[in-house]
C-alpha cells in the first residue's frame, strides 16, 4: 500500500521467494551496521513484524513519520522513522459481513542470457584446447577430438533447456481471501477479519500459506470513559528453499540453473546423464573448481520449512478527568514463535562436501514482548492562544532465546520427516564429531519519559517542543540514558491578510521549520561486557568431551547511542477547496557514534573491534503531489 505512494519511503522485498519479508526504509536509514528498520505502531500500540500480522484489507490508514521532530516523542526505536497503521473498526448499526477476494499468477519477467547446446560446446572446446589432457575429456564428453566436421553436428542440434525456465519458470497461483463481520450497538463497535493467503512460488517445490486474525473491540461507558482491545494472530508456513537461502555459493541452485549443460543427453555416446550426479565432465574442464548437479535434483534435493507463530493482544483505557485533561493508558503483549528446518540430501553440494552424508539444521526462536505506556493530554484555549501539553510514560520489554543445532553425517537415505523427528540419528566418523547446539537468550528493556508542548496562535504561527529521556539496557554504565529534544516551528501564511485575495484558490499555505536529535538502540546485546558461546570444538577431560567455550567479541565499555540530528525546512500548499495538494521537504541529517567494525592490534586476540566511530549523512529533497478529481 505504501509503494511509490510517499515521497522518501522505499519499500522493497527481501526476495521473490512466497511470504518474503517487506523491508521499509525512511530516507534511506542512518546506520551502516546495524537495523534502520522503522517503529511499526498500530492502533497506538508498537508492535514489530506488524506488516506480517496485518492483512492490507483490515488497514484504515498508513502515516510515516519521517523527520526527528515528528519522531522524537516515539524515542530511540523511532530514530529510524516511524510507521503509523489505524485498523479499521466496526460501526454503530446492522451487523454487516463483507468478503474480499483475489487470484492472480506471478511469473518471472526476465531471465539471465544462456548459451544454447552450439555455443557451450564451443565454450568447453576453447577451454578444453589448453592441454592435451583436457582434450582426451572433451572428446569422452562430447564425441570429438578435432572439433572438426560430423562428429558433433548432430550435438549442435540438440533440443535446448533453459534451466531457468524449468526451475523457476512455473505460473504460480496466488490467492487471497478475507471475510469481515462489522457492527455494533449505542456506544460499541466491533470489528472480526479472517483472511487466508496462499501461494505456489515461481521455484519448484516452494509455497507458502498464511491465516491471519483481527479482532477488534470499543467502547464508550460514557462522556468520560473509553475502554477497547484488539487481539490479532498469524499462522503461517513457507516452503521452499528460496533464492536467498543458506548454503554453498559454490552449489546454489542459482549458479547451477545458468552454468548446468543445456541438454539432457551424453552427447559423445548417446548415453543418458545421471542426473543425480555432479557433472564430473564439467568439473574436470574447469580445473576442478566446480560440480555442478542437475539443476531439477538439486531443487528436490534441498528441503526447507519456516514457520511462524505470532500472537498480539493489546488494551487501552482512557478516561478524561476534565474536557480539557485526559489520561490514556495502554497495555500490549506480543508473543512470537519461530522454527525453521532445512535438509540436504546426499545429492546436494553440501552434502558432498560433508563426505556424502545428508545434513540438517534446526533453528527455533521465541520472543515474549511486553509494553505500557500512559499518557496525560492537556489542552487550553485562551482567545487566540491554543496550548497542547502532553507528558507521559513507557515500558517496553522483550526477551528473545533462540536455539540453534546442526546434524552431519545422517543416514544417506533418511528422509526429511524422520531427521526432525528426531536429530540423534547421525553417526559421525571415526575422528570426527558433531557440532554442539547454541543457545541465547536476549533480554531487551526500555523505560522512557517524554513530554511535548505545543503553542498555536490565531492558526498562523505554530511552536512544538518535544524532549524524551530513554533508558537502555543495551548500554553499559554511564551511557544507558539518552536525552533527545526536537523542536519545530510553522507559519500558516494562507490566514495571513496579504493572502485574502487568493482565498479561492490557496486552501492553505503552511511553511514548516524542524530540528531534532533521535538515538537509535537497534543493536545487539551485550557489546559492552564480554560475553561467550560454545566455539564447535570439543576437549576429552575426564574421559569425557566437553565443548570448548570462546568469547564472540572484544567488549566495548564505552558503547554509546547511535545518535541522529535531523534538520527539516518544508512546505505544504492545498489548492481548489483542497483539491490539488503539494508538498516539498528538503532535509539533512547527521548521524554519528555509528558502530563500525574498527581494526585493532591482534595481540588483543582479535583483529576487529565494533566501536562508536562511524559518521553518516543523507540529504535529499522529497516532492508530493496528490489531487482528487
Amino acid at each position: 500500500a505504501l509503494t511509490g505512494r510517499l515521497a522518501g519511503v522505499q519499500v522493497t522485498s527481501s526476495e521473490g521467494t512466497p511470504g518474503a519479508d517487506v523491508r521499509i526504509r525512511v530516507r534511506g536509514g542512518g546506520s551502516i551496521t546495524q537495523d534502520n528498520s522503522p517503529l511499526y505502531v498500530v492502533d497506538g500500540v508498537q508492535l514489530e513484524n506488524a506488516l506480517s500480522v496485518l492483512a492490507p484489507q483490515d488497514i484504515q490508514s498508513v502515516d510515516v513519520l519521517k523527520d526527528a521532530a515528528a519522531t522524537a516523542i516515539y524515542g530511540a526505536r523511532g530514530a529510524n522513522g516511524v510507521v503509523i497503521i489505524t485498523t479499521k473498526k466496526g460501526f454503530e448499526g446492522r451487523t454487516a459481513v463483507t468478503y474480499n477476494g483475489f487470484v492472480g499468477v506471478r511469473k518471472i519477467v526476465k531471465t539471465l542470457d544462456v548459451l544454447n547446446p552450439g555455443e557451450f560446446l564451443d565454450f568447453q572446446y576453447e577451454r578444453a584446447a589448453r592441454s592435451s589432457a583436457d582434450l582426451a575429456t572433451f572428446r569422452s564428453a562430447y564425441g570429438s577430438r578435432n572439433y572438426t566436421g560430423d562428429t558433433l553436428a548432430l550435438a549442435r542440434q540438440s533440443p535446448f533447456v533453459d534451466w531457468q525456465n524449468e526451475v523457476f519458470g512455473r505460473n504460480a497461483l496466488q490467492q487471497t481471501h478475507n471475510v469481515s463481520v462489522t457492527g455494533g450497538g449505542k456506544g460499541t463497535t466491533f470489528s472480526l477479519s479472517l483472511t487466508s493467503n496462499r501461494e505456489a512460488g515461481i521455484q519448484l517445490n516452494s509455497d507458502y500459506d498464511r491465516k491471519l486474525l483481527n479482532f477488534r473491540f470499543d467502547h464508550k461507558a460514557n462522556d468520560k470513559l473509553r475502554v477497547g482491545f484488539n487481539v490479532r494472530g498469524n499462522d503461517q508456513a513457507v516452503n521452499g528453499a528460496g533464492t536467498a537461502s543458506g548454503g554453498l555459493a559454490s552449489s546454489s541452485r542459482l549458479k547451477n540453473t545458468v552454468q548446468y549443460r543445456p541438454f539432457t543427453n551424453n552427447l559423445g555416446t548417446g548415453v543418458a546423464i545421471d542426473l543425480t550426479q555432479p557433472d564430473e565432465d564439467y568439473y574436470l574442464l574447469s580445473g576442478g573448481s566446480s560440480g555442478l548437479i542437475n539443476p531439477i535434483v538439486v531443487a528436490q534435493a534441498e528441503y526447507r520449512v519456516n514457520k511462524t507463530r505470532l500472537a498480539n493482544a493489546s488494551a487501552y483505557v482512557s478516561y478524561s478527568f476534565l474536557p480539557s485533561l485526559t489520561l490514556r493508558s495502554t497495555f500490549g503483549i506480543d508473543y512470537l514463535n519461530t522454527r525453521a528446518e532445512a535438509f540436504n540430501n546426499k545429492t546436494t553440494g553440501v552434502a558432498r562436501q560433508n563426505g556424502g552424508f545428508p545434513t540438517a539444521t534446526l533453528n527455533t526462536g521465541s520472543q515474549l514482548t511486553l509494553n505500557n505506556s500512559n499518557v496525560l493530554t492537556y489542552k487550553l484555549v485562551k482567545g487566540k492562544h491554543t496550548f497542547d501539553a502532553l507528558l507521559g510514560q513507557e515500558l517496553y520489554q522483550t526477551q528473545t532465546t533462540t536455539l540453534n543445532a546442526s546434524t552431519f553425517y545422517l543416514p544417506l537415505d533418511i528422509t526429511p520427516e524422520s531427521v526432525f523427528a528426531n536429530l540423534n540419528q547421525a553417526q559421525a566418523p571415526a575422528g570426527f564429531i558433531q557440532p554442539s547446539p547454541t543457545t541465547s537468550d536476549d533480554p531487551n528493556r526500555i523505560l522512557s519519559g517524554f513530554t511535548r508542548l505545543n503553542y498555536d496562535f490565531a492558526d498562523k504561527y505554530l511552536v512544538t517542543l518535544t524532549a524524551r529521556v530513554d533508558g537502555s539496557n543495551k548500554f553499559g554504565p554511564g551511557n544507558k540514558v539518552g536525552l533527545f529534544p526536537a523542536a519545530s516551528v510553522a507559519w500558516r501564511l494562507s490566514s495571513e491578510e496579504f493572502m485574502k485575495p487568493l482565498a479561492n484558490t490557496v486552501s492553505d499555505l503552511k511553511l514548516r521549520l524542524s530540528y531534532g536529535l533521535a538515538g537509535n538502540n537497534r543493536i545487539p546485546g551485550n557489546l559492552y561486557q564480554r560475553s561467550f558461546t560454545t566455539s564447535g570444538v570439543e576437549y576429552a577431560i575426564d574421559g569425557g568431551r566437553t565443548p570448548g567455550v570462546a568469547a564472540t567479541s572484544l567488549a566495548y565499555q564505552d558503547l554509546r547511542w547511535e545518535s541522529t540530528i535531523s534538520r527539516n525546512v518544508g512546505v505544504d500548499l492545498s489548492l481548489f477547496n483542497n483539491r490539488v495538494q503539494f508538498t516539498a521537504d528538503a532535509y539533512i541529517n547527521h548521524t554519528f557514534d555509528l558502530l563500525v567494525a574498527q581494526p585493532i592490534t591482534p595481540t588483543s586476540g582479535y583483529t576487529t573491534q565494533l566501536r562508536n566511530i562511524g559518521k553518516t549523512s543523507n540529504r535529499g529533497i522529497e516532492l508530493q503531489l496528490s489531487g482528487a478529481i
